[in-house]
């Protein structure tokens, strides 16, 4: 390695500690200014769980108050600091507009329901067109390493699903439904091939929400990838929608065990590493509420077994702290 290339390196990791505490300790930047409330359950859309228009699964709607940046047109950016920036995520833009929407049902404003179809036209006029009908969202930025190329994520894609999906059964614009599909097409897709999906030597499928590794196996971009495919299944009234819901659900139930560390959830696995990853409290949060929402879509134990287990570690001090330490651990020595 060159003095060029340490030099890079070197910055790299000095804006990557920068980045972490002007998120995590002075709350400047990052995508929790977006994602500001972990949710709650949408009970109207799971008691309906085949009405889009009840809504998305869970209710973000108080981040429909996200002050910005936005772009000329009033599509949400994010501010990351450092080498980074501000950048146009495609998850933002579905969180943001998911919220809209709820909010929108909450109230009846037009003003929301505006702000909602002016961010699923954004999913529409943007999205990359591949090969085979396939349609991505890509991200040009890493938070490891600014300059990467581009990469795909399974968080992304589901969520642009789920925002076109409520936006056709709202506006009938056909658009929208075939934009969803070519979506769908590359979330299911093979990484190697362009897409999100990885098979393991079972043939089950694990969504990944960084198509290119650097941070493997994250839980909750699996599981909102799961809720893309209901979605997508329910407007399409695909079999073969039908059934990857059902073989993603079997994997998932399989892969579950493995983010329980016996004290907290765990962010995501990553085998390169024998430092463990705990979820923030936010995260474990979202988990928990992930797999009670899926626990009222499929009715498996397994799925209650654990949300109610992990509750139980939320409530727990002694575990919220280990889990902190834990994950300063990680961050501080991963890299």
């Amino acid at each position: 390695m060159n003095f060029a290339n340490i030099r890079e390196q070197t910055c790299h990791i000095v804006d990557r500690y920068g980045r972490l505490i002007r998120s995590y300790l002075l709350k400047q930047h990052g995508v929790k200014r977006v994602w500001s409330f972990p949710g709650t359950l949408n009970m109207a859309r799971l008691s309906s769980p085949k009405d889009p228009l009840q809504g998305y699964f869970l209710d973000f709607s108080p981040d429909a108050d996200y002050s910005g940046p936005f772009d000329a047109e009033g599509i949400p950016l994010v501010d990351y600091g450092g080498l980074i920036g501000i950048r146009q995520n495609p998850w933002a833009i579905g969180h943001y507009a998911l919220a809209n929407y709820q909010r929108y049902v909450e109230t009846g404003k037009e003003a929301y329901r505006e702000r909602f179809l002016r961010c699923a036209w954004w999913f529409v006029k943007c999205a990359k067109h591949c090969s085979g009908g396939d349609i991505a969202w890509t991200y040009d930025f890493s938070f490891r390493q600014p300059s990467a190329k581009s990469w795909v994520s399974c968080l992304a894609q589901a969520y642009g699903i789920s925002v076109l999906v409520i936006a056709f059964t709202l506006e009938g614009d056909n658009r929208f439904f075939q934009t969803a599909r070519g979506a769908f097409q590359l979330l299911t897709r093979p990484i190697p091939q362009g897409g999100c999906a990885e098979y393991d030597e079972e043939g089950d499928i694990i969504f990944q929400e960084d198509s290119s590794l650097s941070i493997p196996y994250v839980l909750n971009g699996w599981i909102f990838a799961l809720f893309g495919i209901y979605d997508y299944a329910v407007i399409s009234g695909e079999k073969s929608a039908w059934q990857l819901w059902t073989d993603a659900v079997r994997s998932l139930q399989k892969y579950l065990p493995l983010y329980d560390c016996g004290f907290f959830s765990l962010y995501n696995l990553d085998r390169r590493t024998r430092l463990i990853n705990p979820a923030t409290v936010f995260y474990h949060t979202v988990h928990i509420l992930q797999l009670e929402t899926l626990q009222h879509l499929t009715s498996k134990d397994i799925f209650s077994i654990y949300a109610i287990r992990w509750r139980n570690f939320l409530c727990n001090p002694i575990c919220r702290l280990r889990a902190m330490v834990h994950k300063i651990i990680f961050k501080a020595l991963k890299y």
